[in-house]
């Protein structure tokens, strides 16, 4: 992974976690024009112009994805063709300066941007959901983000689970899975997060179609995680970073975590990080190993997502003085 996309994944990061203390509009210095018509034109009297004040549902989603790539289609496209079991969209938002030439270049396999990758909603929360689509608010409203839309090509998948989001909005059971039917069975839904090809034969299989941790018939069984591969193939010849946004935790969790292996670039990645929080004197930032002892194996095949491995390394991001195990959301960055 590139210093470069080290440091635009946390300075994004970092921004949406202390927007609350420095923002004028939404978390923006100066409000970008595209952005500022659709919501004088859209925006009702008893409507919420900011994104992360609004409950985050499948129709939230949408209407947000809808109007932002309608109006700032110059450096936004929108991307629906996927959908889930229940007929949901699963959304592609593309951002970058001049995107179309960007994606058709990648398409291609012509030299092009970084690509950074984010996906969010696998395991079936709404806080990542709505992070991602904050995200996408900072990137495309905020005139002062505009190097981060120059420099680089944002992929980012939003909600990859709608089905299992919206059940879980309006259940008092603890939900992570999609909510397919499961044939032959009074069972509903997989975790998609186990369900990708990438050691699924050698994590421990759960075989209990009830539980909450069944990885399905067999690899890339599922809409979603046809999806998110689809996708990842897509920009594979570009793709610097991918990170997958989860709800539990908050931590910023780096590959091979079972593996006794070490990446060449950890020391600079950890230095890089740790500049970055020095300077919003709100947060510390620290580096350890998460181990075994701390995530055990049966989980850590989960956490792996769409490469089938979890984060050697971690890193906290927290206030001053938090503690860090009591936040929302998670964030697993991956190779």
């Amino acid at each position: 992974m590139s210093e470069k996309c080290i440091t635009a994944v946390i300075v994004v990061v970092l921004t949406v976690l202390i927007c609350e203390e420095r923002a004028d509009y939404c978390g923006c210095k100066t409000v970008r024009p595209c952005y500022k018509r659709m919501l004088d034109e859209l925006l009702g009297e008893d409507e919420d112009a900011c994104i992360e004040n609004v409950a985050i549902g499948a129709s939230t989603v949408t209407i947000f994805l809808k109007a932002i790539s309608t109006y700032c289609d110059k450096f936004i496209k929108l991307y629906d063709i996927a959908t889930t079991y229940e007929g949901k969209i699963l959304y592609e938002v593309a951002m970058s300066r001049y995107v179309n030439e960007e994606i058709e270049k990648v398409t291609n396999g012509s030299k092009i941007k970084p690509v950074i990758l984010l996906d969010a909603g696998q395991d079936a929360g709404s806080e990542t959901v709505g992070f991602a689509l904050y995200i996408i608010e900072q990137l495309a409203a905020c005139v002062e983000n505009k190097d981060m839309i120059r420099n680089f090509l944002w992929i980012i998948l939003p909600s990859t689970n709608p089905d299992g989001q919206e059940y879980s909005r309006g259940s008092f059971e603890r939900w992570q899975k999609n909510y397919r039917s499961i044939m032959d069975y009074e069972a509903t839904g997989v975790d998609i997060t186990r369900n990708f090809d990438d050691f699924f034969t050698e994590c421990f299989r759960v075989e209990n179609k009830f539980s909450q941790n069944y990885q399905g018939p067999h690899p890339n069984s599922e809409n979603e995680t046809k999806f998110i591969t689809n996708v990842m193939k897509k920009y594979k010849s570009g793709i610097k970073t991918y990170i997958s946004f989860r709800r539990n935790g908050h931590a910023i969790l780096y590959p091979f975590a079972s593996r006794n292996v070490s990446l060449d670039n950890m020391q600079k990645t950890k230095m890089k990080s740790d500049e970055i929080a020095k300077k919003e004197s709100l947060f510390h930032f620290s580096v350890g190993c998460w181990s075994c002892a701390v995530m055990v194996a049966e989980r850590a095949c989960a956490r792996g997502g769409a490469r089938g491995r979890t984060a050697r390394y971690h890193s906290v991001v927290s206030r001053g003085g938090g503690d860090a195990s009591s936040a929302n959301s998670s964030q697993h960055l991956q190779s």
